[in-house]
């Protein structure tokens, strides 16, 4: 159990993990071996899969794509409210912990990220109007994905294709010692 240290917020006061880099969130628990289960292929997929399925914005789905992208991620915790309190949570680039932005909500946010994580890799994004409905369809790095919201349709193929890379980069190195 981390040290904790009270800090008072007006009338209201929370308590915060005095360790700076203990994480706040519900996985802070986990075995460091599921933890890195969450840059495998599989899990890649299956956030692809709800990146396509969402209809809104949702912070927690924020959360997952920048630790699936390989940030350390710190999330808010539920109870606590504030206007000091970044929404969502922060993340780690570097020395810094920045808030997380609004990946699910904000195309210019995932382009950013695509951009920084992938920045020689070519991709589109169209938009598609289908009886008074619009549709989105992202092509990353030959991975296609298509949904409701651009920001996390283009998301969903970015994630295919760090999955399709990593499904790769083990077959290879199995191949390189055979």
């Amino acid at each position: 159990m981390h040290p904790t240290q009270r800090i008072g917020l007006g009338r209201a006061s929370i308590l915060r993990n005095a360790d700076p880099t203990a994480r706040s969130d519900d996985r802070s628990d986990l075995p460091a071996r599921n933890q890195a289960c969450m840059h495998r292929p599989e899990h890649l997929l299956a956030l692809a899969d709800r990146c396509e399925a969402a209809r809104k914005p949702d912070r927690t789905l924020d959360a997952d794509i920048y630790e699936a992208l390989g940030f350390n991620v710190r999330r808010k915790p539920s109870h606590l409210v504030g206007r000091r309190t970044p929404p969502g949570g922060i993340y780690q680039e570097g020395a810094l912990w920045k808030t997380l932005g609004t990946v699910s909500a904000n195309i210019d946010v995932a382009v950013g990220l695509l951009r920084q994580k992938a920045p020689d890799w070519r991709w589109s994004l169209q938009s598609m109007a289908v009886d008074e409905t619009a549709t989105f369809q992202a092509l990353v790095a030959e991975c296609q994905a298509s949904g409701t919201i651009g920001a996390l349709t283009l998301c969903a193929a970015m994630l295919r294709a760090f999955a399709g890379r990593r499904a790769v980069a083990p077959a290879r190195a199995e191949g390189e010692r055979g």
